[in-house]
């Protein structure tokens, strides 16, 4: 259903919401490099369709509910410690049918115990806090929290020019400094490609923080490789010098490959962080 909806979604559509079709073998070779327990929160973002959120089912507990020997309360667990979010609201149903369609083998289970909440919303921009929306007409608020073992996701590619413009207060959070263990680190500039707005709110918010017994929470994105070059990336990728606010654990150049497995003009890189501070 996935690769339906977003093979045949209107080109013109896709460019202007700055989508990127990820093939379902690269979000689980992504998952699979993070190292995450089956029992890690995990969040995307920007969620589309479901990729990210169906291949780490698969991978924390779906393989083993295929077998027919799992059970629905673990299945539960796996798919309510996974949180979504997208502007698209088709896209979002889409993104839950789909989880829901992975649970129909335990159809007895679920007539007696009922569907998982799921944590998928829509509608909602997630660059903005969600402090600043109205409860009453989203539950974003309840996903956009501090303290995921991981952020993943394709987020949308779209320049300064043709992105919707940010209230006051969410530009303030993205331009602000931040004091951290006796450092100051400059924020970052809203008039940036909104792929680097979700690296920074990653980071700095729905990462868990590092320390005592838990370790920092990891970001694992499909980006351009541009970042590493753009100027419009250049104050982001100050944070990621040695003597930085975060560390860069692994990059991926799919040069070789991209053409042939993405259905976009933007050469693409997989690129694994870790909240440090």
């Amino acid at each position: 259903m996935t690769g339906v909806y977003d093979r045949f979604l209107d080109k013109k559509q896709r460019k202007e919401q700055g989508e990127v079709y990820t093939p379902p073998s690269i979000a689980r070779y992504l998952l699979n490099r993070l190292d995450l327990a089956s029992e890690a929160e995990v969040f995307d973002p920007a969620c589309g369709s479901g990729t990210f959120l169906i291949e780490r089912y698969r991978q924390s507990y779906g393989e083993i509910a295929d077998t027919g020997t799992g059970e629905y309360a673990e299945a539960r667990l796996a798919v309510e410690r996974m949180a979504g979010n997208d502007l698209n609201p088709f896209s979002a149903v889409l993104s839950q049918i789909q989880l829901l369609w992975h649970l129909l083998s335990f159809g007895d289970d679920i007539r007696h115990d009922g569907f998982p909440d799921l944590k998928i919303t829509e509608r909602a921009n997630s660059l903005v806090p969600g402090s600043l929306y109205d409860p009453t007409q989203t539950r974003f608020g309840e996903i956009d929290q501090s303290g995921y073992d991981a952020v993943v996701g394709n987020p949308p590619y779209v320049r300064a020019e043709r992105a919707s413009e940010l209230e006051s207060h969410a530009r303030d959070y993205f331009t602000g400094t931040r004091d951290v263990g006796g450092r100051t680190f400059n924020g970052i500039s809203v008039g940036s490609n909104a792929y680097t707005l979700f690296i920074y709110r990653a980071l700095d918010h729905w990462c868990r923080q590092g320390g005592g017994a838990l370790p920092a929470g990891k970001l694992g994105f499909v980006v351009p490789l541009a970042f590493c070059v753009s100027g419009e990336a250049s104050d982001l990728r100050k944070l990621f010098q040695p003597d930085g606010r975060w560390a860069i654990r692994e990059i991926v150049d799919l040069e070789l490959i991209w053409s042939k497995v993405f259905d976009a003009d933007v050469l693409p890189m997989l690129i694994i962080r870790q909240r440090g501070c």
